[in-house]
């Protein structure tokens, strides 16, 4: 069966105007709803994005007032850390004096005595290491024997180094005759001084 359209040529053409100005009209329809779409997306981003960079303006207006209200501890713990610092280089590596005094108390026999103990830290050099204290003694014995026994003890003990008896003399005390003696020793750096932490009970 062969169809023939019998319309004008005006009217196809207009139909054919009519049809483009409607796809015309449905894409610009669809170009101004996205458009409207995108503006009311980025409307809504934009107060999200105030409504975070409120947030965080807040947050660093609380940190800058903490930070105004904790200053003056931070510049006392500075202050306190420098004079730890001061106070560590000052004291250096002292020797064991606690270990040292014990053990003398300990081992000390009955048959000495001594009149005289002095205790010396070293100063640091100039490179800035410890150099060992010194350790005097004085005192007395019934005899040369019990001098040398004194000084076998000494050399046995720990934080003691080159021990030597300067001097061991005889002589009158009283209706006794008796040995007066000198030992001399070096004591040897121990550990580096630790200023107590804030808050230690030690």
């Amino acid at each position: 069966m062969i169809r023939i359209n019998l319309l004008p040529p005006e009217i196809k053409q207009a139909r054919r105007l009519a049809r483009q100005q409607l796809y015309l009209g449905i894409a610009v329809g669809c170009l101004v709803l996205l458009l409207v779409l995108g503006n009311l997306f980025l409307r809504w981003q934009t107060v999200r994005i105030r409504q975070h960079v409120d947030v965080v303006q807040k947050q660093r207006e609380a940190v800058e007032v903490s930070v105004q209200e904790h200053e003056p501890y931070v510049d006392l713990q500075a202050q306190m850390q420098g004079r730890r610092s001061l106070l560590q280089q000052v004291m250096g590596a002292p020797p064991d004096w606690v270990t040292v005094l014990r053990r003398m108390g300990e081992d000390i026999p009955e048959h000495v005595w001594l009149t005289d103990l002095r205790l010396t830290a070293g100063a640091a050099d100039e490179e800035g290491e410890d150099r060992p204290g010194d350790m005097m003694m004085r005192g007395y014995t019934y005899d040369h024997t019990d001098t040398a026994d004194w000084l076998d003890t000494v050399q046995k003990m720990s934080g003691v180094e080159d021990v030597r008896c300067s001097f061991s003399v005889e002589e009158s005390y009283g209706r006794f005759l008796v040995v007066e003696f000198e030992v001399s020793s070096l004591l040897p750096p121990g550990d580096e001084f630790a200023p107590p932490e804030a808050g230690d009970d030690d």
